[in-house]
């Protein structure tokens, strides 16, 4: 799939890459097809960029480097959407908002993306459960995250497939999010 983005030009995307939503993202109706975008400049996060529409692009983190002990229960209805067997466990990412003041950026653990890697679909979940926020202070993750030493796409069962961007060839950068 080759692919005209606002952030990273044109992009040619191997179809095992994508992801696909069965269910559009909130907000979103067009998106239901995605690649993660791992940018080195921006690690340990990754891009969440649509293939539906140019302009949509999502700074994502895996949970469980920001939310150690993140468990949330995902609705029954959710799990069969997309196609989850029961014992499967999802990968799960939180979008990042990074506002004016990059100190005050926070990410959305109530509300977060499950992919179910087998099968290559995706959807974000809003959840009931109140243990979790829809604005978890990203500095708080930060200071987790300066104390890991694993890989940053390791941790939910192995790496994800992932686009690799040089550092070289995009524009893009964290404070790009705040027009997503």
């Amino acid at each position: 799939m080759r692919v005209l983005t606002r952030r990273f030009g044109i992009l040619k995307v191997p179809d095992e890459l994508v992801w696909r939503w069965p269910v559009a993202m909130p907000g979103f109706p067009r998106s239901r097809e995605f690649v993660l975008i791992d940018d080195e400049r921006v690690r340990p996060f990754l891009w969440l960029q649509s293939l539906n529409e140019p302009e949509v692009a999502f700074v994502v983190v895996d949970t469980t480097m920001v939310a150690p002990g993140y468990d949330p229960a995902l609705p029954e209805g959710e799990l069969t959407c997309l196609r989850l067997n029961p014992g499967v466990r999802p990968v799960l990412y939180a979008i990042v908002t990074v506002p004016e003041d990059p100190r005050q950026a926070w990410v959305n653990l109530r509300a977060p993306v499950v992919l179910n890697a087998g099968a290559r679909l995706g959807r974000q979940v809003v959840l009931s459960d109140e243990r979790y926020s829809f604005r978890h202070p990203l500095w708080e993750a930060v200071e987790i995250l300066s104390r890991h030493d694993q890989g940053w796409c390791d941790s939910q069962g192995g790496r994800l497939l992932c686009w690799s961007l040089p550092a070289s060839s995009t524009r893009a950068s964290l404070s790009a999010t705040r027009s997503a």
